[in-house]
């Protein structure tokens, strides 16, 4: 058994005991978004790439080890991830299916280097992977003339990638949904492919692709419209990277702020702007938040953010927010219940079909702590004055939901037990030290 102050874990679970809330400084683990796009640049890239905190997940290890498989030599060492990039057509085939876990990212983005290729690839995944949709990363790569064949019903995994007949051609894609991960495999694609890719977007969401392929060089005009990808035909230059902390990782944990003059500050973090979406709705809900931005590298802006105190207003997400938010919503959820405050999420349907159905999983935890929610197909309404109540509940395997619990669980007096934590190694192995680390009696 391992003790902290504020968790203790047992195998799969966690113990809390609350009320507890967050102050000091810490730096958030490096960015797995920003991770997994700057290995798999770095290994299309001519030459020795360094990348520094490169984080311990468990997503960014599949695709590290997808990419060894495709022949990319990467060394580890104390100070940095090493890659030897092989160019844009330097990948070799794998010798068996390339197991992405858990990863979506790892899986949407891989498909859409392995389209490019000229010799026959296999993706596949867990339990959970398997069952989440595909079509929408497979019909505009297919559009490109990629040779795509899903396995699982609706167009789930595991993938097969056959080499066509000839290059792909750029393709002139609308997105249904803003996806981030989506748009990432067409551009990915695209730098290979022959003729303009150009991509047309219908919100603001995560820019970390473009940002980064810009930064190396690679031709991508931007107007109100969407963007466009010129291909490129040489690879580009080697580059080092200091991956910054995690924005994301940093939501539980400001979901529930001591009051000032106290606050949480985490330092050496991401300030992508299509990432700080979720930080002004903590304004907007009353919370005192301040941020400073102090470097950028690959067009990737870091520096410190300061969170102090909880929600004072309603929270509600809908629209381009939901899309913009999509991974802070279990957080913000958990965050509104604990201050008290109504909170209302809507457009969420793709909540649905994360690491599991979000909008029931986090309807099934808000109530066991003790809040009165009302559910639909896309949308949650969380009433105002939760009594919350110590609770024993389960992760149901979503990372995201085992942290929401233990902030809920951090907010609640008494003992409570959040099952299957697990899953957390995923996005955040020191999730628990963290808490501990920062966590003291309210």
């Amino acid at each position: 058994m391992h003790r902290n102050a504020g968790i203790q874990v047992r195998g799969d679970c966690w113990h809390i005991r609350g009320p507890l809330e967050f102050a000091g400084t810490f730096t958030p683990p490096g960015d797995k978004s920003l991770a997994h796009r700057a290995l798999l640049l770095a290994a299309l890239a001519s030459g020795r790439c360094a990348l520094g905190n490169l984080p311990e997940s468990e997503d960014v290890l599949r695709t590290r080890l997808g990419l060894e498989s495709l022949g990319v030599p990467i060394a580890i060492d104390a100070r940095a991830c090493r890659v030897r990039g092989v160019g844009l057509r330097g990948l070799t085939a794998a010798g068996d299916a390339i197991d992405c876990g858990n990863s979506g990212t790892t899986l949407r983005l891989l498909l859409g280097v392995l389209a490019a290729q000229s010799f026959p690839s296999e993706l596949r995944g867990d339990a959970s992977l398997s069952g989440r949709p595909m079509r929408r990363v497979v019909a505009p790569l297919r559009a490109m003339g990629a040779q795509v064949t899903c396995f699982g019903a609706d167009e789930r995994p595991p993938l097969a990638i056959t080499p066509g007949s000839r290059r792909l051609r750029g393709v002139d894609h609308q997105l249904s949904v803003d996806s981030a991960q989506v748009r990432s495999a067409i551009l990915l694609a695209g730098v290979a492919a022959e003729g303009v890719t150009r991509i047309r977007p219908v919100s603001a969401a995560r820019d970390h692709t473009e940002r980064m392929l810009r930064s190396l060089g690679v031709e991508m005009p931007r107007d109100p419209e969407g963007t466009t990808l010129v291909p490129v035909q040489v690879p580009w230059s080697a580059f080092s990277f200091a991956i910054p902390g995690d924005l994301s990782a940093v939501a539980f944990f400001a979901a529930r702020t001591a009051a000032p003059p106290d606050a949480l500050c985490a330092s050496a973090v991401g300030l992508n702007p299509g990432r700080m979406r979720f930080v002004e709705i903590l304004a907007d809900a009353g919370v005192e938040v301040t941020w400073e931005e102090q470097r950028s590298e690959l067009c990737e802006p870091s520096g410190t953010l300061r969170v102090a105190g909880v929600m004072q207003r309603p929270l509600r997400i809908a629209g381009a927010d939901t899309v913009r938010c999509i991974d802070e919503i279990p957080a913000l959820l958990a965050g509104a219940v604990a201050a008290g405050v109504e909170a209302r999420v809507e457009d969420a349907a793709e909540l649905r079909v994360k690491e599991s159905d979000r909008v029931a999983a986090m309807t099934q935890l808000l109530r066991a702590f003790g809040a009165v929610v009302h559910e639909s197909a896309d949308a949650l309404h969380v009433e105002a004055g939760a009594r919350l109540r110590a609770a024993h509940v389960h992760s149901r395997g979503d990372h995201r939901v085992a942290m929401a619990a233990a902030i809920l669980a951090a907010a609640t007096p008494g003992d409570s037990v959040v099952d299957g934590v697990r899953c957390v190694r995923t996005s955040y192995p020191g999730f628990a030290d963290d808490f501990s680390r920062l966590a003291r009696a309210r």
